[in-house]
């Protein structure tokens, strides 16, 4: 069978990062080779790392400088020599058969991709986050269904990490597919658009293989929740690349289509309203980001097809997007932004997306 590379982005985790590395080499299916990226830790998990390197001769370990998880992840694939990939956060670990699992139904099914469950723990609260159907024939197939599963724990939200998944070496390689080094977050959903579009056919094993560690605030740990005002623009970039893939298909339901559509403006719309309550932010100023936003593709075919559903949804704004008018649109966001923050207030933890 063949070797499996696992790269793990490791900085400041030595609290959990030990539980990572032995879920790893503890897999039932061992023919591995597990990647430790130390991305300048100042604690002990440069140290640990390179223990685990003296103790099991499938850990290489390679120190950086700090420059995030999307350069730390790069650093690990330019090492890889398995012909599959997985990925791994330092403080999470994997189910000791996931490995087997994934391989198995690689061989199996004569896919490029496998996709997987997995389990969402905080604190003494579990969710199971899957995917409903379990073969993807076509690329706009899938995109299409991540954006009308209604599920807060199914395809979206699956689809929006690496973790859990075994991916083809060679597809990476050939097509110098990397994480974004300019996100902050979201690199993991950008790097899977660019994958996908290589990918003939994908296979979701309706199992979980891999565990999620949600922590406290404090601790700073990957999985953290933040406020990020900027997310929309994160957003429309991976909705850019997700609807290509779906507008390319001709055999797709229009319906279907129209469906993602609605949606995705009806969240742009609140995700702008909630920038604009964090306006002072944003280094260019909010009217740069809409100007840009608003000529985007997917922006003008959503446009082209929105209604309003609810009495309580703007009608200035959809006009102002369609007719291309920043500066009133702008106005209007600040607008339905002032009712916002008068009722629910600021977040206190709050983090930019983009470098």
């Amino acid at each position: 069978m063949a070797v499996v590379s696992i790269i793990v982005p490791v900085f400041n985790t030595e609290k959990y990062l030990n539980r990572c590395v032995d879920s790893l080499l503890n897999q039932i299916y061992k023919k591995i080779e597990v990647i430790l990226v130390d991305d300048g830790s100042t604690d002990r998990s440069a140290k640990i790392c390179d223990e685990y390197a003296v103790k099991d001769e499938r850990v290489r370990v390679y120190h950086k400088e700090n420059g995030g998880e999307a350069t730390a992840r790069n650093t690990g694939l330019s090492h890889a020599n398995g012909k599959y990939i997985m990925f791994c956060d330092s403080d999470d670990e994997y189910l000791l058969d996931s490995i087997e699992k994934l391989v198995l139904n690689m061989y199996e099914e004569n896919v490029d991709l496998v996709v997987s469950a997995y389990i969402e723990k905080k604190d003494e609260a579990l969710h199971y986050a899957c995917m409903g159907p379990q073969t993807f024939n076509n690329r706009a197939e899938l995109m299409l269904y991540i954006f009308t599963d209604i599920n807060p724990y199914g395809a979206d939200y699956i689809m929006s990490t690496v973790n859990g998944k075994l991916f083809k070496t060679r597809i990476i390689k050939e097509n110098d597919i990397l994480f974004n080094q300019n996100f902050k977050i979201g690199n993991d959903a950008n790097f899977i658009c660019d994958y996908l579009v290589y990918c003939q056919k994908v296979f979701n094993i309706f199992l979980p293989t891999y565990v999620y560690y949600k922590y406290d605030i404090t601790e700073h740990k990957q999985g953290t929740s933040w406020t990020h005002p900027d997310r929309v623009f994160l957003i429309n970039y991976i909705s850019n690349k997700r609807w290509q893939m779906i507008s390319e298909n001709a055999d797709i339901d229009i319906s279907k289509m129209s469906a993602f559509l609605q949606n995705y403006f009806d969240n742009i719309i609140r995700q702008l309203v909630r920038c604009a309550v964090y306006e002072d932010f944003f280094p260019n100023g909010l009217l740069h980001e809409i100007r840009i936003l608003i000529k985007t593709k997917v922006i003008k075919e959503a446009i082209c097809i929105y209604k309003r559903k609810r009495i309580s949804d703007s009608r200035l704004i959809p006009f102002f997007f369609r007719h291309n008018l920043p500066k009133l649109l702008l106005f209007a966001i600040r607008h339905r932004a002032k009712r916002m923050l008068k009722k629910y207030g600021r977040a206190e933890n709050i983090r930019m997306i983009y470098k």
